[in-house]
């Protein structure tokens, strides 16, 4: 009898879990407003995903906000100024419309300048360059270059407030 008892509660477990899984899927019981949410948060996790299955080197993942390389590197020679193009992906999951700065570059250990990444809206991903000034470190050709490091600064770009500055991150180029 507790063989068969234990039986039929296993039974009545099996059918009742998927049931309970499916009734959570319920969309019909979502406002237009709770839908339209839903859809664009699995929209941008599907981009985020995708992007970063792509994506070289994740530079940081901070407050809502991801920044990853693509590999699309470009390195531009103009005589004596000579510049390194990194393609970025920038994801901004945050609340608000944000902009990320520089707060110091090298590359090879040597302090250089740099163009940051920009601005990004609340909720949207861009694609964009940061663009390095590798004749600063006395760098001729990419395959010069060993690493780089650099220090982003986030803020928010209505209030100016600074949500983080971020420690330094290094990434290579060439391997």
């Amino acid at each position: 009898m507790k063989k068969l008892l234990s039986v039929v509660l296993a039974l009545i477990l099996l059918v009742a879990i998927p049931c309970e899984a499916f009734a959570e899927n319920d969309f019909s019981a979502l406002s237009d407003e709770e839908l339209a949410a839903l859809i664009t948060d699995a929209r941008m996790e599907l981009a985020k995903r995708s992007l970063k299955a792509d994506a070289d080197t994740v530079l940081f993942e901070k407050e809502g906000i991801t920044v990853y390389t693509t590999g699309n590197n470009t390195f531009e020679d103009y005589g004596d100024s000579k510049y390194l193009e990194v393609e970025v992906v920038i994801i901004n999951d945050s609340d608000k419309k944000i902009a990320i700065v520089d707060d110091g570059a090298s590359v090879n250990g040597w302090e250089v300048q740099y163009y940051g990444i920009g601005d990004i809206s609340a909720g949207k991903k861009k694609r964009g360059n940061i663009e390095f000034v590798v004749s600063d470190a006395d760098v001729s050709a990419m395959e010069e270059i060993d690493d780089i490091e650099v220090i982003f600064q986030i803020y928010d770009e209505d209030s100016y407030e600074i949500i983080c500055t971020l420690d330094p991150i290094t990434f290579f180029v060439n391997e």
